[in-house]
């Protein structure tokens, strides 16, 4: 498992920056590079709740927010796959990548808001990662100007 990290200057407030990322509609735009579709589900995002990470057909991730400092960061822990809206039990595949980490921090600087995201990945998909998430940051640019 590597850790990527991406290193993004946006000319925005951390709160502009943080509505780019997390509210839903702009979630499901800047995340189309990884899959058209994708969305987030939790009872409410909160520090402590479990989100998760799902495609329309039903199959995704589950995890934990870990950290929620609104504005500043927010620490998911991943769990587990979901299977027709379903959790699954954690199996050899998915065990592999329990416990891994996905972190977004926002950091206010003289000329907007430094974003930092940090995602532990295995190496059999750190291509399709790094190639999906130069995407993505670009979709949040946009979501951001």
């Amino acid at each position: 498992m590597k850790t990527l990290e991406y290193n993004i200057q946006l000319n925005q407030p951390s709160e502009k920056v943080w509505d780019c990322l997390w509210q839903i509609d702009n979630y499901k735009k800047w995340t189309r590079p990884f899959s058209e579709g994708t969305y987030y589900k939790t009872s409410d995002f909160k520090q402590g709740n479990k989100i998760h990470f799902l495609l329309p057909d039903g199959n995704g991730m589950y995890s934990t927010i870990e950290v929620l400092i609104i504005n500043k960061l927010v620490i998911f822990n991943h769990i587990g796959e979901i299977k027709n809206f379903e959790e699954q039990p954690l199996d050899e595949k998915t065990k592999q990548w329990t416990n891994a980490k996905e972190s977004y921090e926002l950091i206010e600087t003289t000329y907007g808001t430094n974003l930092i995201i940090k995602v532990d990945c295995a190496d059999e998909y750190l291509e399709y990662m790094n190639t999906a998430f130069l995407l993505a940051i670009e979709e949040i640019k946009k979501l951001a100007s």
